[in-house]
């Protein structure tokens, strides 16, 4: 169940039930990253950065069903190519409620706690050991073969926020999910142990 974003339509944009499932864990993933991303360059006046942020804010959300977002989305690029800076002053706020609102509707859904994305200190992330990366990958290797992405997802949640030894994990987990989101399970899963074998 999530409120109004439109299921179907999702489902339709992405393919798959399984593929739609995979692109709401990417958003859970990423909101934070890019929510606070898009206030920044709105605080920074950089309104040339800003159009590019909304562009995907409008494409990503319409691709989810989430079609009032990316309506709003879509007036502020609109807006943004044309400079007409006035307009984005006084409909950036509404978006972001509704930004907002749209997240906590996904991070229910998936019972996902959002990790603020600030810079952080490597020693200041969670120590992982490569026995518990090994188990991972085993289980995510299982749910390849039974064309589970949702599965394979849910595996890594939080990972991003681990190191192995002095090795932040968040850039490697980013990728694996990509590939995840396109379905493109056996890579993802050889991107993961590639990374293990080189640190």
């Amino acid at each position: 169940e999530l409120g109004d974003i439109c299921i179907e339509d999702g489902i339709k944009d992405c393919g798959t039930k399984e593929d739609y499932i995979d692109v709401l864990h990417i958003h859970c993933k990423n909101g934070e990253k890019n929510r606070k991303e898009l206030q920044e360059f709105y605080d920074n006046k950089d309104w040339k950065n800003y159009t590019i942020v909304v562009h995907a804010l409008k494409s990503s959300m319409k691709t989810i069903g989430a079609r009032k977002l990316s309506e709003l989305a879509k007036h502020l690029e609109a807006a943004g190519k044309l400079s007409e800076v006035d307009y984005i002053i006084n409909n950036h706020d509404e978006m972001m409620q509704e930004y907002n609102r749209v997240l906590d509707i996904l991070y229910k859904c998936f019972d996902y706690i959002p990790v603020e994305s600030n810079e952080t200190d490597v020693s200041d992330l969670n120590e992982i050991s490569r026995e518990e990366l090994s188990e991972i990958v085993s289980k995510m290797e299982e749910a390849m073969y039974q064309w589970d992405g949702d599965k394979m997802a849910e595996l890594l949640v939080g990972l991003d926020n681990c190191r192995l030894g002095n090795n932040s994990m968040k850039e490697v987990i980013d990728t694996i999910n990509t590939k995840i989101g396109m379905s493109d399970y056996m890579s993802a899963c050889e991107t993961l142990k590639h990374w293990i074998d080189k640190h």
